[in-house]
């Protein structure tokens, strides 16, 4: 990892591969790099990868004060053009596509001609609304985080998508868990649904959601009516996947997918 000074923020990155089209792999909350270690060198055969862990993502690097989804805009925006990146196709996981979107309307479909969006829940329950609301409490933060880690491992037995869960995720404390659960309810709260905020992308582009779960037929029906609706929508439902974390638990079909809609 390299590091990359933008304003008071540290950011650290890496690069991988060559070529005219690059991609731009961005995290959700409480992530980082190590999400992406068996997807890089996959992509890297094929196109430039350029990794950015987002501000205060990684212990010990400086970060400037409160921030949300619109400041990691402004970050991933400064380091393209930082890394004289002219074109990019932005890739990002969960909640990460709050900015990934934000950043193709920020810089128009020459610069950010399509997207990808990975395991992004599209129409979120009650129950999620719920839960966001109590994370953001001293007194149940952190058993709403463990209550999500067993639906977002949901049943798989990699040892990544686990140690991602247990290991990693454990590594963002209280403060950072707080700021995601109160960003997350704060752009739900603009847009409703991710998915609206999909629709809403101006001037419209191909957008690809790669997801494995919920594996139902009602969340594919969803896909599949947004498709219908929108031809520049498209999906890909990694089978036989069962968890949140598509580019650990089945790096070579997620892989496959993203070069299927880039190239």
């Amino acid at each position: 990892m390299q590091e990359i000074q933008v304003g008071n923020n540290t950011l650290q990155y890496q690069e991988a591969g060559s070529g005219e089209t690059t991609l731009l792999l961005m995290t959700g909350w409480c992530q980082d790099d190590r999400l992406y270690r068996h997807v890089i060198p996959l992509l890297a055969e094929h196109y430039h990868v350029l990794q950015v862990n987002y501000r205060g993502h990684r212990e010990g690097l400086a970060y400037d004060g409160e921030f949300g989804a619109a400041e990691l805009i402004e970050d991933m925006a400064a380091v393209l053009d930082l890394k004289g990146v002219k074109q990019a196709v932005p890739i990002s996981c969960s909640h990460g596509g709050w900015v990934n979107i934000g950043l193709a309307e920020k810089l128009g479909i020459e610069r950010i001609p399509r997207c990808i969006v990975t395991d992004w829940a599209m129409n979120p329950p009650q129950e999620f609304h719920d839960g966001i609301k109590r994370g953001q409490t001293d007194e149940h933060w952190s058993e709403v985080r463990n209550h999500l880690y067993k639906i977002w491992i949901g049943g798989s037995r990699s040892q990544d998508v686990i140690d991602h869960c247990y290991k990693e995720f454990e590594e963002y404390g209280q403060e950072m868990w707080v700021r995601s659960c109160r960003v997350i309810e704060g752009v739900h709260n603009e847009w409703e649904t991710p998915l609206k905020r999909i629709m809403a992308l101006a001037p419209s582009r191909p957008v690809a959601h790669i997801f494995s779960q919920p594996a139902t037929e009602e969340y594919e029906a969803l896909h599949k009516q947004a498709a219908e609706a929108n031809p520049w929508f498209t999906y890909y439902r990694l089978q036989p996947g069962v968890s949140h974390f598509p580019t650990l638990e089945s790096p070579e079909a997620y892989a496959a997918a993203v070069c299927d809609f880039v190239g």
